[in-house]
């Protein structure tokens, strides 16, 4: 009973692990398929072969295993999947993912960092500086800098009541905010954006959910993990 099966397409092959496979036997079998592969005109191609663990972690010696084999044999590259995370990536995409929430008033020369999103509830005064690499939510005055986006997120919005003394920032780039401010700018909270020209953009936070419609709304939602 073969260990493995396989699905292909024009730019991957992708085998899947039995839920009883050995993985000495495995190792076996993928020597005959690499031996299988040289006699096919594709051999010299680039292709990634994709092996799918499905519900179990492969140890790392069995992964430099099975990519010798292929790689000693052809030009194609191993990428390793499965359906299950080990307990240190869990608690890296945890940490990445769940909003941080704050009750504190940041104050001049006090730094707060989040991994992912971040909330709030407090101000920030001239010369406190906030910084995420997720959306940054202010429920107070923001007077200081407040940085969003920082792993390189485009798409990260700064939502709070801003002044002439906001600055912001969205991955890497500085705006100005003084030319979208009003009388009601002290009192009314507003939602910043990049939009798709590249301009900082100004937005009712009843509205962010169009421009924005990844932005959970429940929080601490299970976001979908990409490793």
């Amino acid at each position: 009973m073969k260990t493995y099966t396989i699905k292909a397409n024009n730019t991957e092959y992708r085998l899947l692990l039995t839920a009883e496979a050995s993985l000495d036997e495995f190792a076996r079998e993928l020597k005959e398929f690499a031996t299988e592969l040289l006699e096919q005109p594709k051999a010299k191609e680039a292709f990634d072969l994709i092996i799918d663990s499905g519900n179990r972690i492969l140890p790392f010696e069995y992964k430099q295993l099975y990519t010798n084999i292929i790689e000693s044999r052809s030009e194609w590259s191993v990428l390793f999947t499965s359906n299950v995370l080990t307990k240190r990536q869990a608690l890296k995409w945890h940490k990445n993912t769940a909003l941080r929430v704050e009750f504190r008033t940041v104050e001049a020369g006090d730094i707060l960092e989040a991994s992912g999103d971040l909330l709030l509830v407090g101000d920030i005064e001239p010369g406190g500086f906030v910084r995420a690499a997720g959306n940054i939510y202010i429920i107070g005055r923001h007077d200081g800098v407040a940085y969003a986006g920082a792993s390189g997120n485009d798409r990260a919005v700064i939502v709070g009541t801003f002044s002439t003394n906001s600055e912001i920032r969205i991955n890497r780039h500085t705006y100005s905010i003084r030319h979208t401010l009003d009388e009601k700018s002290n009192y009314t909270p507003r939602a910043y954006f990049i939009n798709e020209r590249g301009v900082l953009e100004a937005t009712d936070v009843t509205n962010i959910e169009h421009v924005r419609p990844e932005i959970d709304t429940i929080v601490n939602e299970i976001h979908h993990y990409e490793g």
